[in-house]
């Protein structure tokens, strides 16, 4: 069974938490969502043409 969606404003959460410098474990305890998952968005941010302030500057659209 896949999971829900994250909404932009929590991936928004996990990118300011990693801006902040806290490592993915400490992400993990505070947000309550997998390493993997964590690890995906991360990936995805690094795979991009954005930076992770800018991504952190991105719309809900």
């Amino acid at each position: 069974m896949a999971a829900k969606s994250k909404t932009m404003q929590q991936i928004r959460n996990i990118l300011q938490q990693r801006a902040n410098g806290l490592s993915i474990r400490a992400i993990v305890r505070h947000s309550n969502y997998s390493r993997n998952t964590i690890r995906g968005y991360l990936r995805l941010i690094e795979r991009s043409s954005y930076t992770l302030s800018e991504s952190l500057k991105l719309s809900d659209e």
